[in-house]
């Protein structure tokens, strides 16, 4: 068997799990699919919503692994040490080492 045929069987069977899905909760199977889409879409918004990118190294993660400032850049927890052993060392702030 090859896999073309291997990919339609799994959508086939994607298909009908949908279907079994949608009978169970008492849904039609196109309206279950759009729920299915639309939750998958709310998560992945709240998901970016939750994330930031590091203004020194541009690493993207968690805001609340971050250090956030009141201007709204963010610092993951590398550039944020990086920064104040500068700082305290009297030398270049994270921007200039990178």
């Amino acid at each position: 068997m090859g896999a073309a045929q291997n990919d339609e069987d799994e959508i086939r069977n994607y298909g009908r799990e949908q279907h079994e899905r949608a009978e169970q909760a008492g849904r039609e199977p196109v309206q279950a699919r759009k729920e299915d889409v639309r939750r998958q879409e709310v998560a992945e918004r709240e998901q970016r919503a939750r994330q930031a990118e590091c203004a020194a190294c541009g690493e993207v993660a968690d805001k609340s692994d971050m250090t956030v400032l009141d201007c709204n850049h963010a610092y993951d927890g590398d550039c944020t040490a990086q920064a104040l052993q500068h700082a305290l060392a009297g030398g270049k702030t994270v921007e200039e080492v990178q």
